[in-house]
């Protein structure tokens, strides 16, 4: 009887350990999820900017979900909502974004750009300026890419 008893005692202290590293495994599976769909959005992205084409103004334009156009030698920043499809607006918003563009000065000169997500879309998310990083968020990623715009 005192064996089982005993036996019990480390199989209840067992199930409660397991179950009490649930919630961690939850919340690390989600951060986990949230970050590659950010990676996978600022791909998106940087790819959309580095195929700029030229309209019949002569500007650079984007052809995403969130169109972007900017002029040789410009500066252009769009702040947006976006889905995890890269779509601005909509009740499936998960991500706050901040492009940063700083277009080449002609086309023999290189481009750069400021990609930055945070998560979650809703509530006190903001991009600090001075700081430039993202503040009221669980979590965000930004890279910083190198294009040349093709005329």
């Amino acid at each position: 009887m005192v064996e089982v008893t005993l036996a019990l005692g480390l199989v209840t202290f067992c199930l409660i350990a397991i179950f009490s590293l649930l919630p961690v495994g939850l919340n690390s599976a989600k951060s986990s999820a949230e970050e590659a769909g950010a990676a996978a959005l600022i791909a998106q992205i940087a790819s959309e900017i580095r195929s700029a084409s030229t309209n019949t103004a002569g500007q650079f334009v984007t052809t995403g979900p969130a169109p972007l156009t900017w002029n040789y030698g410009s500066s252009v920043v769009l702040t947006n909502r976006l889905s995890l499809s890269g779509t601005p607006g909509g009740m499936m918003e998960r991500y706050a974004s901040r492009v940063e563009i700083i277009a080449p000065a002609n086309a023999l000169s290189s481009g750069t750009a400021l990609i930055s997500l945070a998560w979650p879309a809703a509530g006190p998310v903001a991009w600090n300026s001075s700081q430039t990083n993202w503040t009221g968020a669980q979590g965000a990623l930004s890279t910083r890419i190198l294009f040349i715009a093709r005329p």
